[in-house]
């Protein structure tokens, strides 16, 4: 019932772990189960990448994965991490 959808925004910061991310995404009720998340991304071998992301409880985990994450076959350059870390420390995401 995408009526009664709720968006909201979550924050991943660099160095929250894949643990992490999944039990905030429970606690925020997008998804039912931080444990089967967790699971999906492991077995996915998915790349959390730090940000500010706007998700409906509506989705399906690859879905958000979709949004949040990358195929560890995608690697981020040393310069690409720098700038994300810069970004964390000034709040500039």
């Amino acid at each position: 019932d995408y009526a009664n959808e709720k968006e909201m925004s979550v924050e991943i910061r660099v160095g929250d772990s894949t643990q992490d991310v999944a039990k905030r995404l429970e606690s925020e009720k997008i998804i039912s189960d931080w444990m089967s998340f967790y699971t999906k991304v492991k077995l996915q071998k998915m790349n959390i990448i730090p940000g500010v992301y706007t998700l409906k409880d509506s989705m399906s985990y690859d879905q958000i994965l979709d949004i949040i994450a990358v195929d560890t076959e995608v690697q981020l350059s040393e310069e690409e991490l720098r700038e994300l870390e810069e970004k964390e420390k000034l709040g500039l995401d």
